[in-house]
């Protein structure tokens, strides 16, 4: 699934969250300044401790252990936060709607940032504006959220419904083709799911119970979907309706 980058990460914001650390070249602990300018971890010669060396842009810090971990966290707070909110964005949340909720929210630590992000994809979910095709989007980027976070049994929830509204919006489709189609199940190659790839699904027992995903012996490892293709005859040609 392709997700366009709607929201570019702001480089000011991550300046502004790293202002209050040391870009003066100098040793944290002591204030010494180093012979040279170093860009790796080294020992202070003047206080014998060590000096932790991040890059950000062009600008050099000079930390100690403790800084160097939380500039660590907030420069992954604002990688996870500009990737989550383009895939809400493209699954339909405004813009500038999401910047503004999450200006107003002062959020600055992960747990309460992967609150705000579950509860946009839920206020999706139950907007009476959000169109049917907005759906085989969500609940895919629920499922991966949930993937990441390790609840697996949600993984499996949402994969399957994200399979269902697929299924819904190629019912649609269907309606309107003037050939035959059937149904094929898609497995990734190397998986567990490999020996059902090409496995002929008759449309009425699609529609009435969906198969995928499969149960997996890995927990939550099915990757299959579903592919439709016009039925052929004897000789290789579509079989037109009637």
């Amino acid at each position: 699934m392709f997700f366009g980058d709607y929201l570019k990460k702001d480089e000011t914001e991550l300046e502004r969250r790293l202002a209050h650390f040391n870009k003066k070249c100098k040793c944290p602990n002591c204030n010494n300044e180093p012979d040279e300018q170093k860009t790796r971890k080294f020992k202070c010669k003047n206080c014998q401790q060590y000096v932790f060396v991040k890059k950000n842009n062009d600008n050099f810090y000079y930390l100690t252990e403790q800084q160097s971990e939380e500039m660590e966290y907030i420069k992954k707070f604002v990688s996870f936060k500009y990737k989550n909110f383009n895939k809400l964005v493209n699954c339909g949340y405004d813009k500038e709607i999401l910047l503004e909720e999450f200006n107003n929210s002062y959020i600055v630590t992960f747990e309460p940032l992967k609150e705000f992000i579950w509860s946009k994809f839920n206020f999706l979910l139950e907007s009476p504006t959000t169109k049917p095709h907005q759906f085989s989007l969500i609940y895919p980027s629920m499922a991966n959220f949930s993937k990441e976070e390790g609840n697996h049994e949600q993984v499996i929830e949402f994969r399957k419904l994200a399979l269902d509204s697929q299924l819904n919006e190629n019912r649609r489709f269907l309606n309107y083709q003037y050939f035959e189609v059937e149904c094929v199940i898609l497995s990734v190659s190397g998986t567990e799911c490999e020996k059902y790839d090409n496995t002929v699904i008759e449309l009425e027992k699609l529609f009435e119970n969906p198969p995928l995903p499969h149960k997996t012996i890995e927990f939550d490892s099915c990757r299959c979907r579903y592919g439709f293709r016009p039925k052929k005859d004897s000789e290789g040609d579509w079989l037109l309706k009637l």
